[in-house]
């Protein structure tokens, strides 16, 4: 079951390799698990609001479940519930998780019935509730989601006629719900394949419902879709609005002419002038908000954008865009947005955001590892392990931009927890506008790497291509090939959340196919030529010989320094280990035939090298 959707990004004339974008329907993959998702470190922020019903879902009595008979069999749980499809998402890791939670988990009937059925279900409050005296009003809960592609989760408000009779309206996920006052969607502008952090606080305005005699009032939770993922929801509130609330949904830090992706890292040769910094901002309060004013200050150089009104729901993008001077350096930007009436308070926690940024001398990086505020990061990962039939060949990209041609050197590759000793990755460049083809054959191709211990606990592995490498301009895809031995020496890469990127900012190859990932895979290029030193290139030069062998080879080795050469199977085992000051003949035909890595190395650095044996 895989969904295409249509993505337009803008195309790039290259002089040379000719990469380009192009305009593509690109289709989502459906991974089989999530691994090692890192919650994101900002707590969730204490409600001041006066609290007019909750629910923890520690008493289903609260709760009405149904669904739509003739779409569907799919009702949602409720309780200490976990996915039990083929597609599992991690578990909520709500407030209240000791006590239950409410589950719909789509993957698990989707595979049992083949994904054939418009799934249509919801959770409905049991008993009404009376707003008359506060007809301003949001409600609050804490959620864990993934999208697919072809579901909508809803929020609806359901008015009785005094006499417990509500007129729902039946939805689909196609449904046109712009003159519907009373219902919600949960999740807006949503990409396909986006995850949440875990746990996730969703608010939604529900104020536009609430006209009318509302002393009878029900809140129902509507999933409907075909095959998705899962949606947990768990610490359900009804709440007084806040009066004045002012709050970011997003903020922005882009480079222009980078096809609006938000890079961390950016060497210096590769910037443009002009930098587009802003954020969307919402009127969430209960009156219309005068004096608006947005500021993103990072000390060096600060950007301010006002406006003199802002009504009750209102949302506006704030901002500007133009020259800044960024030399080589850290940024570390503070964003907040302030009216008249909000300045502070209870409420205040959503008016500040932290971003950062880096310009280097060489790193390109568009995952923030190490540069979003350790407050705001967010990580999960991809691996050998998350896709079916993809332990070993797994192919996962990430997007650069090339403003002026550069030498690069290789790829660094942000290892995710849950990595395994003895794994191997292959990294390489390759065409964009071939990439959406399925055609993933690279430009350049670096030499395999060793997962090792060392490279685990340093959170990365450095592969080099064979010199450094000349690219020209354009926008490219930085990818690697991972193999893991059958996933027994699994390798997680990581991928940042932390900013919201286009659905072609990364990307995975599997099993013959192109799909989008969105986020920003940890997958760095080393530009300039100045990642290798001289002894690393004198490393580099070192020959293996004849390849493929028989058995017998020799390792080349003319520096007059002490090296290391060790030898590992395909399961990652060292087979032999020595040290030499000159070239070496070894011997593997006892070994059998097959391929093996030669791994030469000093105190200074150390290179990989494959050695393939024949009868």
């Amino acid at each position: 079951m895989l969904q295409k959707i249509s993505v337009v990004v803008g195309c790039f004339l290259m002089f040379g390799l000719q990469a380009q974008l192009v305009t593509t329907s690109l289709p989502l993959l459906k991974s089989t698990s999530r691994i090692e998702l890192q919650p994101n470190n900002t707590p969730i922020f204490q409600q001041k609001l006066t609290t007019l019903w909750e629910s923890t879902f520690d008493n289903p009595a609260e709760w009405v479940i149904d669904h739509d008979a003739a779409d569907c069999s799919l009702d949602w749980k409720i309780g200490n519930n976990t996915c039990q499809g083929p597609f599992y998402i991690d578990t909520i890791q709500s407030t209240s998780a000791s006590d239950g939670w409410a589950l719909l988990d789509s993957d698990e009937y989707g595979a049992l019935t083949g994904g054939s059925d418009i799934e249509d279900a919801w959770l409905t409050s049991a008993s009404p509730l009376d707003l008359t005296a506060t007809p301003n009003v949001i409600v609050e809960f804490e959620t864990f989601y993934r999208r697919y592609n072809f579901e909508r989760p809803y929020l609806v408000v359901g008015v009785g006629d005094g006499f417990g009779n509500v007129v729902w309206p039946d939805l689909t996920p196609t449904t046109d719900i712009s003159a519907m006052d009373n219902v919600f969607e949960i999740f807006p502008n949503w990409q396909d394949g986006q995850y949440s952090d875990n746990p996730y606080k969703v608010q939604i305005d529900v104020s536009s419902a609430l006209t009318g005699t509302i002393d009878e009032v029900y809140f129902r939770i509507n999933w409907t879709g075909q095959w998705g993922y899962a949606l947990f929801v768990d610490d359900f509130k009804v709440l007084e609005q806040a009066q004045n609330d002012i709050k970011f949904t997003d903020v922005w830090v882009r480079n222009e002419g980078k096809d609006n992706l938000q890079y961390a890292k950016i060497p210096v040769d590769q910037l443009e002038a002009n930098w587009e910094i802003g954020a969307t901002v919402r009127n969430f309060g209960a009156l219309d908000q005068t004096n608006v004013l947005f500021d993103a200050d990072f000390t060096s150089f600060s950007v301010a954008d006002t406006r003199p009104l802002m009504e009750v729901g209102a949302i506006d993008e704030m901002g500007s865009s133009g020259p800044v001077s960024t030399p080589v350096g850290l940024y570390q930007g503070q964003f907040t947005v302030v009216s008249d009436d909000e300045t502070g308070g209870p409420e205040f926690d959503n008016n500040e955001l932290l971003r950062n940024f880096e310009i280097t001398d060489s790193l390109y990086a568009l995952d923030g590892i190490d540069v979003h505020p350790v407050s705001e990061l967010t990580l999960s990962s991809i691996g050998t392990a998350t896709y079916e039939n993809a332990s070993d060949g797994l192919l996962l990209a990430t997007m650069y931009h090339i403003k002026e041609p550069s030498l690069v050197s290789g790829l660094r590759i942000m290892l995710a927890p849950g990595s395994i000793p003895g794994g191997f990755v292959l990294g390489s460049i390759i065409d964009t506008s071939d990439f959406w083809m399925n055609d993933v054959d690279p430009i350049f191709q670096t030499e395999f790497g060793y997962v090792n211990a060392p490279e685990i606990a340093n959170g990365y592995v450095d592969v080099y291509f064979p010199s450094p490498t000349f690219l020209d301009t354009g926008a490219f895809y930085a990818a690697v090939k991972l193999y893991s031995n059958d996933n027994l020496n699994q390798i997680n890469i990581s991928d940042d959340l932390t900013v919201k990127q286009p659905s072609f900012a990364s990307a995975v190859h599997n099993s013959g196919t192109s799909y989008t990932n969105g986020n920003a895979l940890g997958i760095r290029l080393l530009m300039n030529g100045g990642w290798l030193n001289t002894e690393e290139n004198a490393l580099e030069s070192v020959i293996i010989y004849p390849n493929p062998s028989s058995g017998t080879f020799t390792v080349s080795n003319d520096h007059g320094t002490i090296q290391k050469v060790e030898i590992y199977n395909t399961l990652g085992q060292a087979i032999y280990s020595t040290e030499s000051t000159g070239s070496i003949q070894l011997d593997l035909r006892e070994n059998g035939v097959g391929l093996y890595l030669v791994k030469i190395s000093n105190d200074q650095s150390s290179v990989t090298k494959k050695i393939i044996i024949n009868k």
